[in-house]
């Protein structure tokens, strides 16, 4: 899920403009060996699998960066990754977390933002994933595709520069990419690149027809032609819908209804999520902001986004803690918030939200690292929660095997 703050980050950090139609050449890189990614289909753990026990200290010497993001693929595999002297370092657990493996792409050198999931990076399945950079210096940008979970990378250096804030595939093939036109201004116009060959070329695919005033807040792709793209328009929130694979898109009225239901102005709305093989269900979270604390709220789809309910949670968190990670959904009754030490769980669609009894560990945990980052389930058991220092220097990741009753530091 994209946060809006960081696309506000990127949009004033990224540089340079680009216009015209890609084709581009590509070569194939191969990881070196430890601590560099390995060159092998499927890394190895870099240390001895250790006992699957509660731990309330993080793993030591596998994860060598300060990470900022994370992305579970099912309950055992996951990707992390972090920025040190602005060269990329991602890492892959096939067992849980309780090992990790350096599988950072050759060369991922120059990364002068933060690369968020769904902004710079995008994992299909367990082995195919995507991750682009923009230099930021107007020369080059750069796309990395690996097929087998990072062991090897395939670099495609686009002719012109591209100044991604989103990347979202679909299926093996199909993937597209959002790129704002002036990045020094963080009111800027977009153009929309897609790509049917798995990221080898890239044509552009709409640019005028998209909405060019305006901050990007989310974008995503319900099926091969349905797309969804969340803005904020002069202070006000836009939601924007594409039937034609991104082509032309004309505004969404849900916005409109879910305001006409809540007394509060919305002013952070992202894009909807979809679950299951079909996405016909999801939700599209929005929060209203107070000085100090932001209130959640929900609209829910059954019908593939024809026809959104209003869900208002009752729920908010603070600030100082939790600035902009919104609720998680893993379906469209399931759902988790983490305010301050405590986790809550809706099963109704937020209607209420029950509080998990304390955790030793996570509280913890929570009291040296305040900050929560990023909180994913992967499973109605299994589910990760990054927390961070205050002064953003130090990061750790959380584990829980029973629905965010207790919890084991990774």
């Amino acid at each position: 899920m994209i946060r809006r703050s960081t696309l506000l980050l990127i949009g004033l950090l990224l540089a340079g403009m680009l216009s015209g139609c890609l084709s581009t050449g590509s070569n194939e890189a191969k990881a070196p060996q430890a601590p560099e990614p390995t060159a092998t289909p499927e890394p190895q753990p870099t240390v001895k699998p250790g006992a699957d026990t509660k731990k309330d200290t993080p793993s030591e010497f596998q994860i060598q960066t300060r990470l900022l993001d994370f992305h579970l693929i099912d309950e055992r595999t996951g990707y992390a990754w972090g920025v040190t002297n602005q060269s990329l370092r991602m890492y892959r657990t096939l067992d849980g977390g309780q090992t990790w493996q350096n599988v950072s792409p050759p060369s991922a050198g120059n990364f002068k933002f933060s690369p968020g999931y769904g902004q710079a990076i995008s994992f299909l399945d367990k082995q195919r994933g995507w991750i682009v950079r923009s230099d930021l210096e107007g020369k080059q940008t750069t796309i990395w595709q690996t097929e087998n979970g990072g062991g090897s990378w395939k670099a495609v250096d686009l002719p012109e520069q591209m100044n991604p804030v989103v990347l979202d595939f679909q299926t093996p093939q199909n993937g597209w990419m959002l790129s704002i036109t002036d990045p020094s201004k963080a009111d800027s116009g977009h153009i929309l690149y897609s790509t049917s060959n798995g990221g080898s070329t890239w044509q552009r695919t709409a640019d005028a027809q998209l909405p060019q005033e305006g901050t990007i807040t989310g974008l995503t792709f319900q099926n091969l032609r349905t797309g969804w793209l969340s803005m904020e328009v002069k202070g006000q929130p836009k939601m924007y819908r594409s039937e034609d694979g991104g082509r032309t898109w004309k505004e969404s009225k849900v916005i409109a209804a879910a305001r006409s239901s809540e007394a509060c102005e919305v002013v952070d709305v992202l894009q909807p999520v979809f679950f299951g093989s079909d996405r016909s269900k999801g939700w599209i979270p929005f929060s209203c902001p107070s000085s100090e604390a932001d209130q959640f709220h929900g609209l829910f789809t059954e019908d593939g986004g024809v026809n959104w309910n209003y869900a208002p949670f009752k729920v908010g968190t603070d600030k100082e803690s939790n600035a902009f990670t919104l609720p998680f959904f893993l379906s469209e009754t399931d759902g988790w918030y983490l305010d301050k030490n405590i986790v809550y769980h809706s099963t109704d669609k937020g209607k209420t939200w029950a509080p998990l009894n304390e955790d030793k560990i996570l509280s913890r945990t929570w009291s040296k690292y305040p900050q929560l980052t990023q909180l994913q389930f992967i499973s109605e058991n299994v589910g990760w929660i990054l927390l961070e220092t205050k002064d953003q220097k130090r990061s750790v990741l959380v584990q829980t095997k029973d629905g965010g009753k207790s919890w084991s530091v990774l």
